[in-house]
């Protein structure tokens, strides 16, 4: 119900019969600034009500299709972590692979080096020897030969030295 002026006037009749011309006046005056109309009625109030619900419904239908979002991206980013995981387990496996195959071929070689010292080894101790050989078979000539040679100067000598005596 609209409040006109014509309401308005019957409404301050009534109130200066009830309370009195100073009573009416106040009362009159301690209505809305805007007037009634400004305040809502039972079926705005449903109406903002009816709204309300279905705001409420969609903004519950928005959370749970964010939280349907965030399960699967969860989810999606576990899986995605398992396979770094299974990846890097698989590089650490392939890397002690290599690692094995490395520590295999450095002790072959190893082996092998140690094998061509061994032989080289052999094979100065037999050079060794056949020199020690040959230095004992040079002393056994060269000892004759010097002796040789030592008989021969010294006959020279007792040659020159009776010469040289006997021609003086």
């Amino acid at each position: 119900m609209k409040l006109t002026e014509e309401l308005r006037a019957d409404l301050y009749v009534t109130l200066t019969e009830l309370v009195g011309s100073n009573g009416a006046e106040f009362l009159m005056t301690q209505g809305p600034p805007g007037g009634w109309e400004q305040y809502p009625t039972k079926t705005d109030l449903q109406a903002v009500a009816v709204d309300m619900v279905a705001g409420f419904a969609a903004v519950d239908a928005k959370h749970e299709t964010l939280r349907a979002d965030m399960v699967a991206g969860f989810a999606a980013a576990d899986a995605k972590h398992e396979t770094l995981r299974a990846d890097m387990i698989a590089g650490f496996a392939a890397a002690d692979a290599k690692h094995e195959t490395l520590r295999a071929d450095m002790v072959a070689g190893f082996a092998a080096a140690g094998a061509k010292t061994d032989a080289l080894r052999a094979d100065m101790v037999a050079g060794f020897a056949a020199i020690e050989i040959r230095i004992a078979e040079l002393i056994g000539t060269r000892s004759r030969d010097v002796w040789a040679f030592s008989a021969t100067v010294a006959s020279l000598m007792v040659a020159f030295i009776v010469v040289v005596l006997m021609g003086t």
